[in-house]
């Protein structure tokens, strides 16, 4: 009896992407090739909270997979199933304990704050993810900040008036100045690629990665620093670290204090890296120059939020990882390390 590969869908928009069309494809040509019996299944253990499985994928990141409960349908469908491929939905003691047979997880994107890595190791199933899925949106979306807020194209519509533009006094760069320096926090694929689109405009770039070495990136024209010495010296600093419990709110009222009160901070990563109470303080007293942020604590941000008064912020609603072929890259990059799994290789991207 041939093995099965099943592939979980988390809302039926992605039910319905996974089941047909090019990224079904994706997965059908990688069982297929290896013999495994392909299923996709819906799993409405994420509807079961407030407005929908959005809601229930934010508190994951917050809480875990552990809270979840999943229909019995749907843990029938997981019991023989020997790859397990999910995109945000829970993989959990509930889970794992149904599924039997199981032998990977397989996440479609880079976070893996929906699976219980503690209980997959005590199961003894590998879990592997999709790095850098959107890598190529984000790190674009998040140049495109640096440069918005730097030279004030958003912030104009706040501060113009027509006919006396000598009274623009706006709080940005008049001009890009060569000698600016753009601190990275996290320097893995995201945050080489924004170094890469930047590099010649002729910034300086400092970083901050515990598992960056400098001998390692010589080479791209970055000095690693650490965390407090990129915060004091970068006149913009960028986020682009993983959210773990290790990097909750990482960037902190300690983090903020030492920015320079010219320096502009951005975050295209996870609203759990900073703590936002710390940044907003920071941002009514004007000791920093402004923010955009992509990621915010609660999604989406209430109409009455205070980020919203504030005429130094830049809000964008979780948009940087959108592109239209996102999920055809993502099911490549996963069924990529998939079929290393099935052909007895070592996984490229198999999360400890």
């Amino acid at each position: 009896m041939a093995k099965k590969m099943l592939v979980v869908a988390e809302h039926m928009e992605n039910y319905k992407r996974f089941s047909e069309g090019p990224v079904y494809e994706v997965f059908k040509k990688t069982a297929d090739q290896h013999g495994y019996d392909l299923q996709v299944v819906y799993d409405d253990g994420l509807s079961c909270e407030g407005n929908g499985w959005r809601d229930a994928a934010l508190k994951i990141e917050v809480e875990g997979p552990g809270w979840v409960k999943h229909s019995p349908e749907f843990l029938e469908a997981v019991k023989d199933a020997s790859v397990i491929i999910v995109s945000f939905s829970a993989v959990g003691k509930q889970l794992l304990d149904a599924a039997e047979k199981l032998e990977l997880v397989a996440v479609m994107r880079s976070g893996i704050e929906n699976i219980d890595m503690d209980a997959c190791r005590e199961k003894g199933v590998p879990v592997c993810n999709a790095p850098g899925r959107v890598s190529e949106p984000v790190a674009d979306f998040a140049v495109a900040l640096i440069l918005d807020i730097n030279r004030g194209i958003t912030y104009v519509n706040k501060f113009w008036k027509p006919g006396r533009e000598e009274e623009l006094l706006p709080p940005f760069h008049p001009e890009l100045y060569k000698d600016l320096t753009i601190g990275l926090v996290g320097f893995g694929i995201i945050g080489r690629k924004v170094l890469h689109r930047l590099k010649n405009f002729g910034f300086r770039f400092i970083a901050y990665d515990p598992f960056v070495k400098q001998k390692d990136v010589a080479d791209l024209g970055v000095e690693m620093m650490s965390l407090d010495e990129v915060m004091s010296n970068a006149d913009t600093i960028s986020v682009h670290a993983r959210l773990l419990p290790e990097t909750k709110n990482m960037i902190g009222a300690h983090e903020i204090s030492l920015m320079k009160e010219t320096a502009f901070f951005i975050n295209t990563a996870r609203g759990g890296l900073v703590d936002e109470e710390a940044l907003i303080e920071a941002l009514k007293a004007k000791k920093i120059r402004g923010a955009a942020l992509d990621v915010l604590k609660t999604e989406p941000l209430p109409d009455d939020h205070v980020l919203r008064t504030l005429d130094n912020v830049i809000l964008t609603p979780h948009m940087a990882g959108m592109a239209g072929n996102m999920f055809v890259v993502s099911a490549e990059i996963i069924t990529a390390d998939v079929a290393n799994f099935m052909e007895g290789k070592p996984l490229k991207s198999q999360m400890k």
